[in-house]
């Protein structure tokens, strides 16, 4: 049985990209992403045959990569306590309001099958008050996480 190494695999796909002309820095960004890719799994799951490695382990990589781009934003805006899940629901809400409460936009947006699953986002309706005020809860409670760091 041969075990394609990712390693070896990585040298190919760099001679490959450089037998069709891509430029050096084309090349360096490919090479590089692909290599924080083979790094990562053979860290996280001791995979360095390319054979055993699944969709499942292409998707968790992506939500590292998601969670560790939102850690570094949130730590550049002085935020604490947000999550992807957190920040998802915190979009949701600041579309739904600003939208007039159109939970239609809301539920295109999240690509939810169903507007009800998207209205689980919003425990109280701000229009069913008759003028809502700065200080009504906001439509979840991970937005009330949002605390900006003292400074």
């Amino acid at each position: 049985m041969v075990f394609l190494l990712s390693k070896d695999v990585l040298e190919e796909f760099k001679l490959e990209c450089e037998l069709r002309r891509l430029t050096p820095r084309t090349i360096k960004g490919y090479y590089n992403s692909t290599l924080l890719f083979l790094t990562w799994l053979e860290r996280h799951h001791d995979i360095v045959d390319l054979e055993t490695i699944r969709t499942q382990h292409i998707k968790m990589y992506i939500q590292y990569l998601i969670k560790k781009q939102l850690a570094i934003v949130c730590d550049y805006l002085g935020y604490e306590g947000i999550s992807t899940h957190s920040f998802r629901k915190w979009y949701a809400t600041e579309i739904y309001k600003s939208s007039g409460y159109d939970i239609a936009l809301v539920q295109r947006l999240l690509h939810h099958s169903s507007a009800a699953t998207t209205q689980r986002i919003s425990a109280s309706n701000p229009r069913r008050s008759k003028k809502p005020s700065k200080d009504t809860p906001c439509c979840c409670k991970c937005v009330g996480q949002l605390k900006l760091k003292a400074r």
